[in-house]
């Protein structure tokens, strides 16, 4: 497990969200700002899924506020902002990014396809797939879908109201309009 120094203070995600740039998925991060002095990335997808939603899809929780940190183990130092809930017992909570379609199953790097977990719910989670949820992404999100994933959704139909199809192997996942 990583061990992360702390440097400064606490941000309101208000404070980051205000600080993002666009995100070009598929490259090398380019766009930096200062913060606090330190150059940091702000083009990171992991801080645009975070402002589309601070809560864990699974149980909840809110990440309230980010802290910068450099991972100890790393030969640079490089800084980072890491968001942060508190759960009930008043201990920090990490939330991360998780794939709703598993990266291991086809699921690609895209805003749609990612969604923030708290980390003892990804942990939790592993590279299992909702059925629910997947149905629920874009068909452009689906094209590189595993062969057992796709035999999955097909058997899924028998228990659910869709069509399932894929462009790569003709065959595409769309919900169908209760009769």
């Amino acid at each position: 497990m990583a061990q992360y120094f702390r440097k400064g203070r606490r941000y309101s995600p208000a404070e980051i969200f205000a600080l993002l740039l666009p995100v070009e998925t598929g490259k090398r991060p380019a766009g930096t700002r200062e913060l606090d002095g330190d150059p940091m990335y702000f083009t990171s997808l992991r801080y645009h899924v975070f402002k589309k939603d601070l809560c864990c899809a699974s149980c909840g929780i809110q990440g309230q506020y980010f802290v910068k940190e450099a991972n100890l183990t790393s030969e640079r130092t490089r800084y980072h902002l890491n968001l942060y809930a508190v759960n009930e017992a008043g201990e920090e909570v990490l939330m991360t990014k998780d794939h709703i379609l598993p990266r291991k199953r086809g699921g690609k790097d895209t805003l749609t396809n990612l969604e923030t977990m708290c980390s003892p719910c990804n942990a939790a989670k592993g590279a299992r797939t909702d059925i629910d949820r997947i149905l629920q992404l874009p068909d452009s999100d689906l094209t590189n879908v595993s062969p057992r994933l796709l035999a999955d959704l097909l058997d899924a139909r028998t228990r659910h109201p869709i069509n399932v199809t894929n462009h790569t192997t003709h065959l595409t996942v769309t919900r169908k309009e209760p009769a």
